[in-house]
């Protein structure tokens, strides 16, 4: 019987982003997965429940990982999460989420810079076959690296499993005090990190604010990119001495899922993402989406979100204020992101990885 090896240690430890998407991911297949195919994940037996740094990273891709690979006797190895080993192991399927190192390597360190504009490709090439979890990241691997189309499958993420527009007011007005959090708010999802467009949102937020002084922008995410820099910088910028913008870090689901349903609308205007999970998520909430008309947020967003360009900060205030005063489009796009979620589920997710397993075994 084939052994299909699965990269887990995304699983361990503080879950990001892709973190989540591996482990649903495995869920997922281990539900679907039916003879005559066997699944054997593996996790780091050096690091149960720890982040990886970087050279324990490249510990585990290129040492650990192929060991056990040859151990269990795979016949196909997929990596879901960061990269493969430099030099394959077995046949490889590699999922690629995103190519924002590649698109912004100038906010890169010189060890990051590298690992994006050499190694990854390298790696990336060396795959049988890449999964692209949106066409627009198909489209960046076809037009950065070269790759051939036939070579790339397309199989969309998921996201909403889990929220839920149910949270009772009680609830959110728990958290919105523990926030100091007072009436009417927008929310904005994401690593605080430029290509999430955070000058762009909150100015636009300013220049909303001179006709509706009522709101507040709450800024949810990691402050860990570029050390924490990032995020001091964008404060000292738009200290304004007031109570307007919110700052919240890192958020448990629940509190972040009470967040969505108690927002006017999630800002999600990014300049880049290989998917944008935090749209399913808001969708999911019964929160109406702003985002953004490029990469692949038209993807996710469909004809339930309102779509503005990122680098038009007049076009988000705007858009921020079609939300705060039109009753009746508030509460159509939630309707339309209930009918849009439904296009996506971990299920599906499943289905189109083990079709390409089985593309490559015969």
């Amino acid at each position: 019987m084939p052994i299909v090896g699965f990269d887990a240690q995304a699983t361990q430890g503080r879950q990001s982003g892709l973190g989540v998407y591996t482990r649903h991911l495995l869920a997922a297949i281990k539900h679907k997965i039916k003879a005559p195919m066997a699944l054997a994940p593996f996790f780091d037996p050096m690091a149960p429940g720890q982040d990886l740094k970087t050279l324990d990273r490249l510990r585990w891709e290129n040492r650990t990982l192929p060991k056990l690979v040859k151990r269990h006797r795979v016949d196909l190895l997929h990596v879901p999460a960061f990269s493969p080993a430099f030099l394959k192991p077995c046949p490889l399927v590699v999922t690629v989420h995103d190519l924002a190192g590649l698109r912004f390597s100038n906010q890169m360190g010189i060890a990051s810079y590298f690992y994006w504009r050499y190694w990854l490709p390298y790696t990336i090439r060396q795959a049988d076959k890449l999964i692209a979890i949106s066409e627009h990241t198909k489209k960046d691997l076809v037009s950065c690296l070269g790759i051939r189309e036939r070579k790339i499958s397309v199989v969309y993420s998921s996201g909403h499993e889990g929220f839920t527009d149910q949270i009772s007011r009680e609830t959110i007005a728990g958290l919105m005090q523990q926030l100091k959090i007072r009436d009417k708010y927008f929310i904005s999802v994401g690593t605080l990190e430029p290509r999430k467009n955070l000058s762009r949102i909150v100015a636009a937020f300013l220049l909303f604010s001179k006709t509706h002084p009522g709101y507040q922008l709450v800024m949810v995410g990691s402050s860990a990119f570029a050390h924490g820099k990032y995020a001091q910088r964008l404060s000292r910028e738009h200290a304004d001495g007031s109570d307007r913008i919110v700052v919240t870090g890192f958020l448990d689901h629940e509190q972040l899922n009470a967040l969505y349903c108690g927002a006017q609308g999630l800002l999600f205007p990014s300049l880049y993402e290989g998917f944008g999970i935090p749209i399913l998520e808001a969708m999911a909430s019964g929160c109406p989406v702003l985002t953004s008309n490029i990469t692949s947020m038209p993807e996710v967003a469909g004809d339930a979100g309102l779509l503005v360009s990122p680098v038009d900060v007049l076009q988000i205030a705007q858009g921020m204020t079609r939300l705060a005063e039109d009753t009746p489009l508030w509460q159509d796009l939630r309707l339309r992101g209930k009918e849009q979620i439904k296009k996506f589920s971990w299920d599906r997710t499943a289905e189109g990885t083990l079709n390409v397993y089985e593309s490559l075994i015969k």
